[in-house]
């Protein structure tokens, strides 16, 4: 591979077998395998759930619709997957209608700025951007807006 191609062998020390997995530097095991296909369908089987809650859909109509697809604005909106369309002033009004809240709130935008990062930029580059994809910190997220699903 490639790494060989550049002199590099990569080495890793852990202290369990499932340590480091996934590793994009070394093959899958079968263990690290089925535990990482778990996570995913835990996590994916967590999203319908959500998603029908949230939408108030079966679990049928969601698996039709989460199949990887992306939609635009409109054929989500066809699918019942929002409400409305529009942008900021849009939903100021929605939020002032819906839940009470000030429409002239102040809106803080939070910017997250990364050091450069040259090894990084490096590392994105060989293996591409799985590794660090910044979708896998959603979790955090979920967890702060949906703190009752857990």
């Amino acid at each position: 591979g490639l790494l060989e191609k550049l002199g590099i062998k990569p080495e890793t020390i852990k202290s369990g077998p499932m340590k480091a997995q996934p590793n994009p530097l070394e093959p899958f095991t079968p263990e690290a395998r089925r535990a990482t296909e778990a996570v995913i369908e835990d996590l994916y089987d967590m999203f319908i759930g959500i998603v029908a809650k949230r939408r108030k859909m079966t679990r049928e109509q969601v698996l039709h619709l989460a199949d990887g697809r992306v939609f635009s604005g409109r054929q989500a909106k066809e699918r019942g997957l929002v409400d409305a369309l529009g942008a900021e002033p849009e939903a100021r009004q929605w939020l002032a209608k819906t839940h009470e809240i000030d429409a002239a709130l102040p809106v803080i935008e939070m910017v997250i700025e990364h050091e450069d990062e040259p090894w990084r930029d490096m590392i994105q580059g060989l293996i591409g951007k799985a590794l660090f994809s910044e979708r896998l910190r959603l979790d955090g997220g979920i967890s702060l807006w949906h703190p009752d699903l857990y």
